[in-house]
């Protein structure tokens, strides 16, 4: 982030579980000229929609507002992303386009537990030309962020969307304490959905989601701040302390 950026909150946009609140469109919280930051922007503002979730090209479930929220924090975010959840390369791709078309060079490390579809996000984001600036990593998040841990890896921004069970978001807003840098962001998916519920142990379900619970439970609130929700997405930011 530019030291002089001047940041907009909307933090009275905020939720706890069990609460859902429809109609959270996309705001953007850096200051920037014009309707959209450039033309990828404004074809994700346009682009065609499966639903209510985007369509271009790569299977995926992001509603418009998360796509151009994403492609936005990664856009003006400095150093390298970090990526949990793969899938098969949607968030990804938007997250390669944003850093291209910064200008800057950072890496993109993105993690998913399953190598079928891990090689299926290889596939796509080759295809688009973008696998040069992303790194896939297959196998257990928590334990590839102890790797990156262990490497002193830092990063400028983090999606958050590998996994819905509390134990899994709790590990990790843990590593994002120790991976993310001052004044950086995060995104957590499907934080603004009515499945989050404050049950532990339930693994991975369609019907029951625990991710507003482990944030609430285990993301630093000294280190931490809600910066506002834009559909389904729910952001933080690490403070500059």
């Amino acid at each position: 982030m530019a030291a002089n950026a001047h940041l907009t909150y909307h933090s009275d946009r905020a939720i706890t579980v069990g609460q859902f609140q429809p109609n959270m469109g996309y705001k953007p919280n850096y200051s920037y000229a014009g309707p959209d930051i450039d033309e990828f922007q404004t074809f994700l503002r346009n682009c065609p929609m499966r639903g209510s979730l985007i369509d271009i090209g790569i299977p995926g479930w992001l509603r418009r507002e998360d796509a151009l929220k994403l492609y936005e924090l990664a856009r003006f975010a400095e150093g390298d992303i970090l990526e949990f959840g793969t899938n098969e390369g949607l968030s990804a791709y938007i997250l390669a386009k944003a850093v291209a078309n910064s200008g800057r060079k950072a890496e993109i490390v993105s993690m998913e537990l399953s190598p079928e579809i891990s090689a299926a996000a290889h596939k796509n984001l080759t295809a688009r030309g973008v696998d040069g600036t992303i790194r896939l990593e297959v196998g257990d998040a928590d334990a590839t962020c102890q790797r990156l841990v262990d490497s002193n890896r830092k990063f400028g921004f983090s999606f958050i969307d590998h996994s819905h069970a509390y134990e899994h978001v709790v590990k990790a807003c843990h590593r994002l304490k120790q991976l993310i840098e001052p004044g950086s962001f995060c995104v957590f998916h499907d934080f603004n959905d009515k499945r989050n519920s404050r049950r532990t142990g339930l693994g991975e379900t369609r019907n029951e989601y625990g991710i507003i619970a482990g944030i609430e439970d285990s993301l630093d609130i000294n280190l931490f701040e809600f910066v506002g929700i834009y559909g389904c997405c729910g952001v933080f930011r690490r403070k500059d302390i």
